[in-house]
């Protein structure tokens, strides 16, 4: 592998790490955003709050 390609190689792996955090991060903040107005379940990706209370 000549110096060329192993740069290209890393750069295509630093670029899918990126890609995956803000993925990530979209999808975290698409769940936090309809929680803070009041939506729960599985839709809402997190459970109401009392649903683990015992």
């Amino acid at each position: 592998m000549t110096e060329a390609e192993a740069e290209l190689e890393a750069r295509c792996a630093e670029y899918r790490v990126a890609k995956l955090a803000l993925d990530r991060g979209v999808a975290l903040e698409a769940i936090l955003g309809a929680r803070s107005q009041g939506a729960t379940g599985p839709r809402a990706g997190l459970s109401p709050p009392d649903q683990h209370v015992k």
